[in-house]
């Protein structure tokens, strides 16, 4: 049996790019198909079997803490001023695992957790990889084998290998991550543990939205109910 009972998922960014739609909503409250993404999110974790849910938030928290009240596997922390993706972490460090799963609360990524927990089950970290036609707008990932050694820069229009989002982590990660200030674990804690060669990295085909600009929080709609009518 896995040893993660756990995850993670940050819903604390301010969502700016999406304009009118965030002035008062954190990004992962929007609806999309009929509910919030968010809990869209906490769904598919349940499905796949993962006993506990801890959200970070932040911008409006009190309305994360509002949606998810009475739902005894859904803890919600609130954040006092923005900590970037590290910080938040840092933040709830005395609600975390030994080993837990991560993720971003505005994107959903259609994979196998538990393959991704075997994945990284000896290694500090494990992200979840996606091909994709255009990389630019998220940064690629360069892989030797089964080891992420290299995140690259927004490189322009196309195609490549992108970090979508989720990830399987060890605890030990926080030694890495600075209290006190904002920490990008993306930019500041992931290329730490690339150039040591401990994050490992796995690609999925499965399929994969970003809710973060309005061409593509346009079409969640649509595409989360063709996700979820293929789980029928």
């Amino acid at each position: 049996m896995s040893s993660i009972e756990q995850a993670v998922i940050l819903a604390g960014g301010l969502g700016t790019r999406l304009g009118e739609l965030t002035k008062g909503t954190p990004k992962p409250l929007l609806e999309v198909g009929g509910k919030p993404f968010l809990a869209h999110l906490v769904g598919e974790l349940r499905r796949q079997g993962v006993k506990r849910i801890l959200i970070s938030g932040g911008f409006a928290g009190e309305k994360l803490t509002a949606a998810f009240a009475g739902q005894g596997d859904v803890t919600v922390r609130i954040e006092p001023e923005p900590l970037g993706t590290g910080g938040a972490l840092r933040f709830v460090a005395e609600d975390l695992d030994e080993r837990f799963f991560f993720m971003n609360g505005d994107s959903l990524f259609d994979i196998d957790v538990w393959d991704l927990d075997r994945a990284g089950a000896d290694a500090p970290a494990a992200l979840a990889l996606r091909r994709v036609e255009d990389a630019g707008r998220y940064g690629s990932v360069d892989l030797d084998g089964e080891f992420i050694i290299a995140f690259g820069e927004k490189r322009g229009p196309g195609p490549g290998v992108i970090n979508g989002g989720v990830a399987a982590l060890s605890r030990a990660i926080l030694d890495l991550i600075p209290a006190g200030r904002a920490v990008s674990i993306e930019a500041e804690v992931y290329p730490v543990l690339a150039a040591r060669r401990e994050l490992k990295g796995r690609i999925y085909e499965g399929a994969f939205l970003d809710i973060g600009v309005p061409e593509d929080f346009a079409r969640s709609h649509d595409w989360i109910r063709a996700v979820l009518a293929g789980r029928a």
